[in-house]
């Protein structure tokens, strides 16, 4: 899936959203997210490939910024 077709997706069935959010991390990393949700603690990364090391660096940013809780630091 690409940016234009997620982003038609979640207009059309009325998602609200925010895009390109960049979030401080457990670790003090920070991550740009592709969009976050407004109802609920949701965040989303839309990728074009699926490989092992995109993978894995997408599930560390996710486990990095769910560690942080509810005090999530948004950047920006």
């Amino acid at each position: 899936m690409f940016l234009s077709e997620t982003e038609h997706f979640l207009a059309t069935h009325s998602v609200g959203f925010r895009r390109n959010v960049k979030i401080v991390g457990h670790s003090g990393f920070t991550t740009t997210f592709d969009y976050s949700f407004t109802r609920g603690n949701g965040l989303a990364q839309v990728g074009t490939r699926i490989d092992v090391g995109t993978m894995r660096s997408m599930l560390f940013q996710f486990d990095d910024v769910r560690k942080n809780g509810s005090n999530q630091n948004f950047v920006g």
